[in-house]
């Protein structure tokens, strides 16, 4: 019940509420996400990724100081070159950056969750898209491409969600 307030609350105000800016409605609703995904393999600590947005990359690391997810520290990184993407277990795509992605390198996605802007076709591994509607912050869950890389997500987290 407690994500269910969460995220409506994220959801429902606008990029101008509370004075937040974008990155930072984006980086809450990454890091409530993660809580409520399932990773396929164990590691040690939470990676996110984040491809040629460095206000986001800073908006995440202040939002993740302190916080643990599924028990683990999470590390934010700037990404420029695509060919680290393999050791991240999420992944953030801008619309800018997701009309100009080169699917080759993209290969080695298994097990990372990917998150867009604008749904692309990379490889068939967009997990979360990201919409504006209404003025408001919603997400799209792909659920062929979720179970393809292996993740489970909770079922509070698809009630709040457009299902693909």
């Amino acid at each position: 019940m407690r994500i269910l307030v969460i995220l409506s609350c994220f959801l429902s105000f606008g990029y101008s509420s509370f004075a937040q800016s974008q990155e930072q409605i984006y980086a809450g609703v990454i890091l409530h996400i993660m809580k409520y995904v399932e990773w396929p393999s164990y590691k040690a600590k939470m990676t996110v990724g984040v491809v040629n947005n460095p206000s986001l990359v800073r908006a995440l690391q202040k939002a993740s100081v302190g916080k643990k997810i599924h028990f683990k520290n999470v590390s934010v990184t700037g990404i420029s070159d695509l060919s680290s993407v393999r050791k991240m277990d999420v992944l953030f795509f801008s619309k800018k950056v997701s009309k100009s992605l080169s699917v080759e390198g993209l290969k080695e996605t298994n097990g990372t969750l990917i998150i867009t802007e604008q749904h692309a076709k990379i490889n068939g591994s967009v997990s979360v898209n990201f919409i504006q509607k209404n003025g408001s912050l919603q997400f799209e869950l792909y659920n062929d491409a979720l179970k393809g890389n292996g993740f489970k997500v909770s079922d509070q987290l698809k009630k709040l969600a457009i299902l693909k």
